[in-house]
């Protein structure tokens, strides 16, 4: 938040013990539960606030019913627009349900019992509202996904406003918690309501729009986090709604509310904002401390959140994509938004039982929506928790064994069961299993089961508590449990299915190596393993390979199946690399030497070279491509991921085993 230094101020009153339970702090203040123990240091995981305020980089303001509060004080606020600068639109809100069930940003005019201009004002606060949905939509834009706030309104989408009165000692934002205390004194303290207040301020500065917030200092992901489960509270002054002003101070203090910015962000400053402008939240707040801002984005970026899309708020979040933000709190995963517009979207085809979607293969991925989704009469809730907004898909197992489906992408808490029954009956259905949040996935679904082959089960997608968007699915095999494998990586479905079928063993540590080269007899020993492990009628004898070899075994059978040669000094070169060129002539042979196949146009594989026909048959079958300027590169040594897509790849086609000898290994994993 560019312009914008501050120097530490004095401690500010505490609030007292409240009707909240734990009580919200002032500032950017961090209140904490009663029950969390010190830590030594500020928390590196997911975690409740530590209550030694000191260890998050924020002071003590005081100690109430046994429970430390810490704060920050009031925001140094931001000037007036200039002319000519970029200033927030806005285009409207959106408008959810029945306006007042559920979560919902509830907008507050306070006033002392002398003034109430609540009439002339409230145009303003409509404006400053469209204008704070404008900046939470176009920050989830840029990366693909859509925000909306979830307003308090009548039925017919109107804003509500609270007209409260309060002793004008409650007023000032040096008197945060005087006016927190008269809001709760009238009932407003519902965890279902993040109050955005401006309050009547006879000595604001008129060419400041400040204010102040409340924040919880929690990094947890699920809903227990406090930011998702509790109330809150912004106070601006009654100037921000001068026409000069355009909504960016109240987006400010709303995300606050939500949860932006938590102690331990990579770019986080020690009370609640950040350090890589231009961001809606980064400025300087320790005045000449250690805080040191650096330009990362433009000065474009002025009016949006999360720079970097890495310390608070990341929407639509593709599987796998990692960093802080993956284990830790999203503001972007807050009840108070909503991922897709509010206007009526027509039901999707796969929202009823009857017209479950078909789902193919024994590994798959696909990307869908639950907007418009509902529910049909006697449809159960997956998990029993709540949903309202299920799609239905089928799948046949083509193989027994073990298979995982789960939601990793969806940009939308998911809730996922998996049964067996038919698409004609609800009452038929027998559950396999169902999930919440997974313990790798967070707010995402996993369930894993034990198929049989030919048995047809039904999948349901539902979002938690009703939330709609992107969906994502995914099928195959269950997780490897590899450390260095991350979730959503291009080679996961292929690792997946090398474990699964038990054909390659972790790296020393229990790794998997993705860009480890693999050696002749590593490859040998994965090709004997994918062919069911069949013995050898004689031992092979090569001259630097004792025979105590532990490939021994994968290695007579290759030679066996004419899989491989010795060198002409009758070496098998066991330590050496395996190269593009000499996979595709083992798979080829694996196959059964196939002939016919296409020239693959490879401009450095003559058509009369020895490995012509291994390579174009392997072109062909789509385990391997040129390289951008049209070559193959036969010379190329081929690392662990690389060898485990190419061979997942073989497994999954059918063609590719038109010549086996005999039924096709039990690790083929296409019908047949």
């Amino acid at each position: 938040m560019a312009h914008r230094t501050r120097r530490r101020t004095a401690l500010v009153a505490a609030l007292t013990a409240l009707a909240l339970g734990p009580v919200a702090v002032l500032g950017v203040a961090a209140p904490v539960p009663a029950s969390a123990s010190a830590p030594a240091s500020a928390p590196t995981g997911p975690a409740e606030a530590s209550t030694d305020c000191a260890a998050v980089g924020l002071e003590v303001a005081a100690v109430v019913d046994g429970t430390v509060l810490c704060t920050t004080g009031p925001e140094p606020g931001d000037p007036a627009v200039e002319a000519g600068a970029v200033a927030e639109a806005s285009s409207g809100i959106q408008c959810y349900g029945d306006g007042a069930s559920g979560a919902r940003v509830q907008l507050v005019y306070a006033h002392p019992p002398s003034l109430n201009r609540l009439a002339s004002l409230e145009p303003a606060m409509r404006t400053r509202a469209a204008q704070m949905e404008s900046i939470f939509d176009a920050s989830a834009a840029q990366t693909g996904g859509r925000r909306h706030i979830r307003w308090a309104t009548d039925p017919n989408c109107n804003l509500q406003v609270l007209d409260v009165t309060v002793d004008g000692s409650a007023l000032p934002s040096t008197n945060f918690t005087a006016l927190i205390n008269a809001l709760v004194a009238k009932g407003h303290s519902d965890p279902d309501r993040k109050y955005v207040i401006w309050a009547e301020t006879a000595n604001a500065n008129p060419s400041l729009c400040s204010g102040l917030a409340t924040l919880w200092y929690d990094t947890r992901t699920g809903e227990e986090n406090w930011n998702d489960a509790k109330t809150g509270y912004a106070r601006l002054d009654e100037t921000c709604l001068r026409s000069v002003f355009d909504g960016r101070t109240e987006a400010h203090e709303l995300m606050h509310t939500i949860g932006g910015v938590q102690p331990g962000a990579p770019n986080a400053t020690p009370a609640g904002h950040c350090r890589d402008e231009a961001d809606r939240m980064c400025y300087d707040d320790d005045g000449a401390g250690g805080v040191s801002m650096r330009s990362v984005c433009s000065s474009a970026n002025e009016l949006r959140f999360d720079c970097g899309h890495d310390d608070y708020f990341y929407a639509n979040a593709p599987c796998g994509a990692g960093g802080w933000l993956a284990s830790r709190w999203n503001s972007a995963d807050s009840r108070w938004l909503e991922a897709v517009a509010a206007s009526a979207a027509p039901a999707p085809a796969n929202d009823r039982l009857g017209a479950a979607a078909s789902l193919t293969g024994y590994s798959g991925s696909l990307g869908t929506t639950n907007a418009g989704a509902g529910l049909e009469a006697g449809e159960p809730s997956p998990t029993g928790k709540p949903g309202g907004r299920s799609l239905w898909f089928r799948w046949t197992a083509p193989v027994s064994g073990p298979v995982a489906f789960d939601t990793c992408g969806s940009d939308v808490d998911t809730l996922l069961a998996v049964s067996t029954g038919t698409t004609g009956s609800m009452t038929g259905l027998a559950p396999v299993g169902a999930s919440d949040d997974d313990s790798l996935l967070g707010r995402q679904s996993r369930v894993t089961f034990t198929a049989q082959a030919g048995t047809t089960y039904l999948v349901q997608v539902d979002g938690k508590g009703g939330e709609q968007g992107p969906l994502a699915l995914r099928w195959g095999a269950p997780h490897h449990g590899y450390p260095d494998v991350a979730l959503g990586a291009w080679y996961e479905a292929a690792v997946n299915w090398m474990a699964r079928f038990d054909l390659i063993d972790p790296r020393p540590g229990g790794g998997f190596g993705p860009k480890t080269k693999m050696t002749r007899r590593e490859v040998v020993n994965v090709l004997w393993r994918l062919a069911d492990r069949p013995s050898a009628r004689s031992t092979a004898t090569f001259a630097d390979v004792p025979a105590t070899a532990w490939y021994l075994p994968a290695l007579s059978w290759a030679v066996e199946a004419g899989l491989v040669k010795p060198y002409p000094d009758g070496t098998f070169h066991p330590g050496a690399t395996v190269k593009r060129g000499h996979l595709a002539d083992m798979l080829w042979r694996l196959a059964g030497t196939p002939a016919g196949s296409p020239a693959s146009g490879f401009s450095d594989v003559a058509s009369t070279h020895k490995l012509a026909p291994a390579i174009d048959w392997a072109a062909a079958e789509g385990l391997v491509s040129p390289y951008p300027d049209g070559t193959f590169r036969r010379k190329k040594a081929l690392t662990r991921q690389q060898i485990s897509v190419i061979l997942f790849d073989l497994a999954s086609s059918p063609d590719a085993w038109a010549e086996y000898g005999g039924a096709p290994p039990s690790a083929v994993v296409f019908p047949h």
